[in-house]
């Protein structure tokens, strides 16, 4: 999605809270299931920290690997990229992203085709993956104009077409209306307090259902329910924990 301004390209979006705890509960299914199997237990770790290097691993190898690369600090610079996968303004300020992995010949000669640029197919500097390879440079200058020839509304039915994968660069509010993200209910309308909102709904379903969207409880409401469902504390306990102020 596009969070950064139009001066730059889009950014690499941060890893934080939620991929964290998606993490922790993959291994606490990770330890029960083996507590299952062989009656030993586990103590899990996670940490906001490690979450975020493990997703960021591509970057932080690279920079270990040879540091003067500085992948992690200038990760969408052009002189880091190879033209295959990246972001291309169009002329109405938006990207198209393309993600040809591999830069397939098939895939680079349906592109020039669809682009309406068969000279690039043809130009010696591009006509072998090494050659596109060297020249990339070069390559991504062409990519640059000739994708500034038209709005991204009129490059979605062109690229709709091509061998290799793209996608346009969404801001969020695209994200929300999204065809997939409605297909899947990735995003549902709640009603509370406050009145009626959108939520993101989990990413993991089960039999094709994240679960019923509620709104989150408010401070204390399932106290007495948590009490004497889970804890089995009598009604008379939980009356005298709420007169001595131990409870809400």
């Amino acid at each position: 999605m596009e969070v950064t301004n139009t001066d730059f390209p889009p950014a690499m979006l941060g890893h934080g809270d939620g991929m964290s705890g998606l993490v922790l509960a993959g291994g606490i299914v990770a330890a029960l299931f083996k507590r299952e199997r062989t009656g030993e237990v586990t103590v899990v770790d996670s940490s906001l920290f490690g979450t975020a290097a493990w997703f960021n691993a591509p970057a932080i190898i690279g920079e270990t690997v040879d540091p003067a690369n500085n992948t992690m600090g200038k990760y969408s610079a052009r002189e880091k990229r190879h033209w295959s996968v990246g972001d291309y303004a169009t002329a109405d300020g938006r990207y198209v992203h393309l993600t040809f992995l591999g830069d397939r010949q098939d895939q680079w000669l349906d592109l020039c085709n669809l682009l309406e640029r068969e000279d690039l197919a043809q130009d010696p500097r591009f006509l072998t993956s090494v050659e596109r390879a060297v020249n990339t440079l070069a390559l991504m200058d062409e990519l640059d104009a000739q994708f500034a020839t038209k709005t991204l509304n009129d490059w979605k039915p062109i690229l709709n077409q091509a061998k290799g994968v793209w996608a346009p660069v969404q801001t969020v509010g695209e994200m929300v209306n999204d065809p997939q993200a409605q297909a899947n209910r990735m995003i549902r309308m709640i009603t509370d307090e406050g009145g009626t909102q959108p939520i993101v709904m989990p990413p993991v379903m089960f039999n094709e259902d994240a679960g019923p969207g509620n709104p989150a409880p408010n401070f204390a409401q399932h106290t007495d329910e948590v009490l004497a469902e889970i804890a089995g504390f009598s009604p008379e306990r939980i009356a005298e924990l709420h007169s001595s102020g131990a409870i809400a």
